[in-house]
């Protein structure tokens, strides 16, 4: 899960310093943080459009260049190449498809003061 804030700088805040768990069971409504965290999240600057990003597979995921800045880490990874990193495409055999499934959902929000 990353965090594009107002400034285009990019965040994760699944998996961060305090929940380096990153599996969810499909087909079930998580609100975060909750339960067992060990984190909050706090509004700060810069504030105007912002956007939550969630990638999910079946598998793993490619992986983000990061940077651990206090309690978050930074994607050092260009915004641009975020989606090239998480998920890829290669020829496999036919017939030895190693069947995961991805998805990329985003949703905006607007943060005020």
């Amino acid at each position: 899960m990353l965090y594009r804030q107002a400034d285009g700088s990019l965040v994760q805040i699944l998996p961060n310093p305090y929940r380096r768990d990153n599996y969810f069971q499909g087909g079930v409504v998580y609100e975060i943080p909750s339960g067992p965290d060990r984190f909050e999240l706090e509004v700060t600057p810069p504030f105007g459009e912002e956007s939550f990003i969630i990638y999910a597979g079946t598998g793993e995921l490619g992986s983000l260049e990061l940077e651990e800045v206090g309690s978050v880490y930074k994607v050092k990874t260009s915004p641009d190449s975020v989606g090239e990193k998480t998920r890829g495409i290669k020829i496999v055999e036919k017939g030895k498809k190693n069947g995961v499934e991805f998805v990329e959902e985003k949703i905006d929000i607007v943060v005020q003061r």
